[in-house]
């Protein structure tokens, strides 16, 4: 595989938080985290939430909202992260996407919280503040909060498969779609979608289709990737492909990338996966997996981080 051809990942990881692993210069301390969400905005990488790796209770639980500017380069011997004003309550396992109107507005939905009431969800302009939009739900129906899932955007909307849902702690298959504009809730089709799961991967093809594969369904021995989970956004569908090659071990916990000519996915890491199975590449032309050729450092093998493309 070229270089030209690899998208530049960003781990924001389980046990070695990135500060541990290069020397940065920070304005404030920054505790290593996992279950935390990414998100990419007019070149800068806004990190919010995330449990902290300090203490394994649940109470510990990250409030910092805080960024990484590529504008000016990005040199990873010296970086600078900028804090921002936040008043979400501290929380993990939310999802977060880009859109709005201009399609310059974070949208964060669900996750988990111990010590505060929180709303189901909340925008971010930053150009402006933190707002708790006013949402109309589907035929007036309440939408149950739901944690441990992917958000995708498309076409100013925001989709949010499957997941844990809060009330109950079951894993649900459910699609629910936010419109990010009109700021309204709907709901997919669930005829063909594939059983309930959560921590599994997520990533917009070129074609406004969503590819969904792996997860976790409760018996912590991750979902197999011999097949992945196409839901179309324009025709609100769903369909199965079956995948062949050098298929990886089951996971959860990993993340999934599109990579820069749109024709191939990357994925990365998984719960109790090994550093040497935790890269594989599926070609989206074929769905063939195969193991890439990397040169370099490989990072160690990491579950429940974030990585995003990013463009230098």
């Amino acid at each position: 595989m070229s270089r030209n051809s690899l998208i530049y990942l960003l781990l924001f990881i389980l046990l070695q938080f990135l500060l541990v692993e290069i020397n940065c210069e920070v304005k404030f301390p920054i505790s290593q985290r996992y279950f935390h969400t990414t998100t990419y905005i007019d070149n800068k990488l806004y990190i919010l939430g995330g449990r902290y790796t300090s203490d394994d209770t649940i109470k510990t639980l990250g409030r910092e909202f805080f960024y990484l500017d590529f504008s000016t380069g990005f040199n990873t011997n010296s970086l600078t992260w900028n804090t921002v004003n936040n008043f979400v309550p501290q929380h993990h396992g939310a999802a977060t996407v880009v859109g709005g109107a201009q399609n310059d507005t974070l949208f964060l939905y669900g996750g988990i919280t111990n010590y505060e009431r929180m709303s189901m969800v909340y925008s971010f302009n930053p150009k402006k503040s933190w707002m708790i939009p006013t949402l109309e739900g589907n035929d007036g129906s309440e939408v149950n909060r739901k944690a441990f899932l992917t958000g995708i955007a498309d076409n100013g909307k925001m989709y949010l498969w499957g997941g844990t849902e809060m009330i109950t702690r079951y894993y649900v298959n459910d699609m629910l779609i936010l419109d990010m504009i009109d700021l309204t809730w709907s709901t997919g089709s669930l005829i063909n979608a594939p059983i309930p799961r959560n921590e599994y991967g997520a990533t917009l093809l070129p074609n406004h289709k969503i590819i969904y594969m792996g997860g976790s369904n409760g018996q912590n021995l991750g979902i197999g990737l011999d097949k992945v989970y196409m839901y179309d956004t324009i025709n609100d569908s769903w369909a199965t492909q079956v995948t062949s090659g050098n298929i990886p071990s089951r996971r959860f916990g990993f993340s999934s990338n599109l990579a820069l000519d749109g024709q191939r996915l990357i994925i990365f890491g998984g719960y109790n996966v090994p550093s040497k199975e935790a890269t594989y590449v599926l070609d989206l032309t074929n769905f063939n997996w195969y193991v890439p050729n990397i040169n370099g450092t490989i990072p160690s093998s990491r579950a429940y981080h974030r990585a995003d493309r990013v463009l230098i």
